[in-house]
């Protein structure tokens, strides 16, 4: 789980490398710590692959642009992951 960061575009992109069989999900949470509603672990599309922008997206979609100017936390679960950076 990220520190909390403001976001200041309409998508979040990870700099990230999975290995042949490594993935990951990530979560959207509020200031608390809490799950935002629609950004759950269950809802993000499949993390995989090496890419110095991966757009996060989850099934109501990759825009986050209603939380811009809010902080927020990034919370990652998956196997054989390395994450290098967020772009908020």
């Amino acid at each position: 789980t990220t520190k909390p960061f403001a976001i200041v575009s309409d998508r979040l992109r990870l700099n990230i490398d999975t290995s042949a069989c490594g993935f990951a999900h990530a979560a959207l949470l509020d200031e608390t710590a809490h799950v935002i509603p629609g950004f759950e672990l269950s809802s993000c599309e499949r993390i995989q692959g090496n890419d110095t922008e991966w757009k996060v997206s989850w099934k109501s979609g990759a825009d986050v642009s209603r939380f811009r100017g809010r902080s927020v936390r990034l919370h990652i679960r998956g196997r054989a992951v390395k994450i290098y950076s967020v772009t908020p």
